[in-house]
């Protein structure tokens, strides 16, 4: 599915664009929170958007970053292979753990302004440390 899109627009601005539309849908979130108890209906097909924006946003950028990492250490790929699944299995074994502490003291605003401010910060460092020759096949 993403293959046409980042061979079109290039790696690095699929990694940023995959983390911006992640963020935006994380704040999207964030803000269903102030909805909720007025409007049940409203708020449960505002959520359902809204993952689907973040589930396609989440795939571009992780789909990208394993071409990249393809494309640059061809000479040991299994190793960094191995070191980028387990840094996508160790997220998603500590993330879920940490919002569900943060919701526990918190609330789901919190708690979703938390993950779209750490989205933002990934996508800050990837803008400014990955190089634009990501861009050019």
């Amino acid at each position: 599915m993403h293959g046409k899109t980042i061979s079109k627009i290039g790696r690095k601005n699929a990694i940023v664009i995959g983390l911006g539309v992640a963020a935006l849908a994380n704040a999207g979130m964030a803000v269903t929170g102030l909805i909720e108890s007025s409007s049940p209906k409203t708020f449960i097909g505002t959520v359902i958007v809204l993952r689907i924006l973040m589930g396609y946003g989440d795939s571009l950028a992780q789909t990208t970053i394993f071409s990249v990492v393809s494309q640059l250490y061809t000479d040991d790929l299994a190793a960094k292979l191995g070191y980028l699944r387990l840094a996508v299995g160790l997220g998603g074994m500590v993330g879920p753990i940490c919002c569900d502490l943060t919701y526990q003291y918190t609330n789901f605003i919190v708690t979703f302004g938390m993950c779209t401010v750490l989205l933002l910060a990934s996508l800050a460092l990837c803008q400014t440390f990955l190089p634009e020759e990501l861009n050019g096949d």
